[in-house]
């Protein structure tokens, strides 16, 4: 999901790089759901993708993505649902998997290892779960 108005050559490098994106615009989030929002200004945290307005963007963005995915015809290999502010891809992060349609599993979680990355010394901010 991208903003609705990304601009024009950032939209022109997505077309040329073959990516799939969608618009997604931002509203309030409905009242029930946001006792006990923290009041930090994390965005994530207290806004809403329209149609969607009982999710935050923190885990609404789980549910476009599966919509988005089952609304495309032609999108039958790996998919990956990320935070562009926490990626950098130093190779093609697919080259490893085997055929999608051949796959043992159709899921994978895969998390950063906090003894490379972490910056605080807290041993619960990130789990190896796999």
């Amino acid at each position: 999901g991208v903003h609705p108005e990304i601009p024009q050559d950032e939209r022109d490098y997505l077309d040329k790089m073959g990516v799939t994106y969608y618009a997604v615009e931002t509203v309030n989030c409905s009242e029930a759901i946001l006792s006990g929002v923290s009041q930090t200004g994390n965005r994530v945290r207290a806004k809403c993708s329209r149609g969607l307005e009982n999710l935050k963007l923190e885990w609404g963005r789980y549910e476009m993505a599966r919509r988005w995915l089952r609304a495309c015809d032609t999108c039958t290999g790996w998919s990956m649902v990320i935070d562009t502010r926490d990626i950098f891809f130093q190779q093609d992060p697919f080259a490893s998997l085997e055929d999608a349609d051949d796959a043992r599993q159709d899921l994978m979680f895969v998390e950063e290892v906090a003894q490379y990355t972490k910056t605080l010394p807290d041993e619960l901010r990130a789990i190896n779960i796999g």
